[in-house]
């Protein structure tokens, strides 16, 4: 949303998509829409489901990515806290 800003939070905006793409095993995001169409259903309030199989940990962080008001939206510094804890649970 608000393409045309590029900020640290568009950024994290990405972020979230990236997460998506990973963990869809490389799936190109919102497919079924053209630029125009992505643009107005997120503002919409559409947010892509999580790819089957992806853990409810990182659904979240995507879903906090995706936070419509940039203000809240996660920094990357709580992310990459977020990411430690679940790798460090795993390890």
């Amino acid at each position: 949303p608000r393409a045309m800003r590029y900020t640290t939070q568009s950024d994290v905006w990405s972020f979230g998509v990236l997460l998506w793409e990973t963990f869809s095993m490389g799936m190109t995001p919102y497919t079924s829409m053209n630029n125009q169409q992505t643009r107005d259903e997120v503002e919409k309030g559409y947010r892509m489901p999580a790819p089957q199989g992806c853990p409810v940990e990182i659904s979240r962080i995507m879903n906090n990515c995706w936070q419509y008001d940039p203000q809240n939206r996660p920094t990357f510094k709580k992310i990459r806290t977020e990411l430690c804890a679940m790798y460090n649970k795993m390890t």
